[in-house]
């Protein structure tokens, strides 16, 4: 009877060892479940967080340029960018986006459930992640270099030992590529905004990136039209003056010459202006009108010095080119070449490109902006710009302005 008792109390306790195991067994997971839940939702919420940054930061950029449907547009920019920010995640998260118009303010907040795995054996209640940012508009500043092309990679390129300087003001790049903006040269800018990505170093400061799209900055600014020819493929390469005129074909100076300009409008239709061989183009309110084929080219010491017109449909512009002209052609300036153009260069269709030891505005004080659809700059060639539009009678150059916004919770 003892023994039967005792054989009974062995199975009994083992029963309740089998219990407490189990019961352990429990918790164990629950307790490695709630650390690894733990984990994943540090990491989802550290995502949110910078989804909603990155979401803030955009809407108050886009509310800093006003216009019609600001509210709307900051709105939904906000929400593109978050969106777009959320690095997988938690894919599919829905921001809620406030614009306060008052304040200069876009807030953008995520409130999502926690997903759980194993540490639902041990919590049955709801959780969830959360995140929030404000933005502020921080000011603005005005840009003087601008790549226009909306998706070309390397759509500005420093290389070698090139300098872009944009002398208080801004350089925008354009393009939504993720290598819209490469440098290996220098460039320095009070701000440099790219609406893709860039690659390199040598940035002062690091540029900013998803900037918004920007549209032609001058697209009101109406081309004059050329009339008939008035001069065929003219080359010169002795001292002369030239009026304004119509130059189809082109116009070449060479051999050390220096042709003087009378102020006006110079055409130059389906030909390049090319200035070589140590020769020098000058003129006071004088702007170069391209349509056709024609381009800028400047090398082998050549230089071209010039203001702009100051009234008028080309005032302040030293370079204008008809929006109708095929896209590909290319202004250069290389070898030596210089050019000083106080005014504003608007190559729309068309790519700039600055090599060798070329210098552009280089002693030029002040200065509007270079607009063009690509810009590269090479080797030791140098390009700089400023926005002081005083001494030119313009202020098209506040139709490019860049808004700053930072984070202020």
């Amino acid at each position: 009877m003892g023994g039967c008792g005792l054989i009974q109390f062995l199975r009994d306790d083992r029963g309740n060892i089998a219990i407490i195991f189990a019961l352990m067994a429990v918790l164990i997971l629950g307790a490695g479940g709630i650390g690894f839940d733990f984990a994943r939702w540090s990491a989802q919420r550290a995502a949110l967080q910078e989804a909603a940054d990155a979401g803030a930061i955009a809407g108050a950029v886009e509310l800093g340029y006003g216009g019609s449907g600001v509210v709307q547009r900051a709105k939904d920019r906000a929400e593109r960018l978050a969106g777009v920010n959320q690095g997988g995640a938690l894919s599919g998260a829905v921001p809620t986006v406030s614009v306060d118009t008052g304040a200069g303010t876009v807030a953008v907040s995520f409130s999502v459930p926690a997903q759980k795995t194993l540490s639902a054996i041990l919590f049955k209640g709801g959780s969830t992640l959360e995140a929030l940012a404000t933005a502020k508009v921080a000011g603005k500043v005005v840009a003087c270099i601008y790549a226009l092309n909306a998706t070309a990679p390397q759509a500005l390129r420093g290389n070698g030992s090139a300098v872009v300087q944009g002398t208080n003001c801004a350089v925008y790049v354009n393009s939504s590529d993720g290598n819209a903006l490469t440098n290996s040269g220098t460039i320095t800018a009070s701000h440099i905004c790219v609406v893709g990505g860039y690659s390199g170093s040598g940035y002062t400061p690091a540029p900013q990136t998803s900037c918004p799209p920007v549209s032609d900055p001058y697209a009101a600014a109406t081309v004059p039209a050329s009339g008939g020819c008035t001069h065929n493929n003219l080359s010169i390469n002795v001292n002369t003056a030239l009026n304004p005129g119509v130059y189809c074909g082109g116009l070449m100076v060479s051999g050390g010459a220096t042709v003087t300009l009378s102020p006006g409008l110079y055409f130059f239709v389906d030909g390049p202006l090319q200035v070589t061989s140590g020769a020098s183009l000058l003129g006071d309110e004088v702007a170069f009108i391209l349509s056709g084929t024609a381009s800028v080219d400047i090398s082998g010491y050549g230089e071209v010095v010039t203001t702009p017109p100051l009234a008028g449909p080309a005032a302040g512009f030293s370079i204008m080119q008809d929006r109708a002209a095929p896209l590909g052609e290319v202004s250069k300036i290389s070898g030596e070449g210089r050019f000083e153009f106080p005014g504003i260069i608007y190559l729309p269709r068309q790519a700039i490109e600055v090599a060798g030891r070329a210098a552009g505005n280089v002693n030029t004080p002040t200065y509007a902006a270079i607009v063009a659809d690509t810009i590269t700059v090479s080797g030791s060639g140098e390009l700089f710009a400023t926005a002081d539009m005083s001494k030119v009678g313009k202020s098209a150059a506040q139709a490019i302005t860049i808004v700053n916004a930072k984070l202020i919770e």
